[in-house]
């Protein structure tokens, strides 16, 4: 391992560690969360797409 991978896992160790216990607060990543908001979104969407072809299609079989 290079010395700066090893300077970057020693940081991050650090962080989840003050974030576990308490003294640092947890990091926020707005365009996370933004996109994370906008993919659930469209996965009840798809899922309610998904939900209402199969009514239909059963709906024109003959029985």
């Amino acid at each position: 391992m290079s010395w700066a991978g090893f300077k970057k896992n020693v940081n991050r160790a650090t962080t989840q560690v003050m974030m576990k216990t308490g003294h640092v607060e947890r990091t926020n990543d707005r365009d996370y969360e933004v996109e994370e908001r906008r993919f659930k979104t469209m996965e009840a969407a798809a899922l309610r797409l998904q939900k209402e072809s199969k009514g239909y299609l059963d709906s024109l079989r003959p029985r």
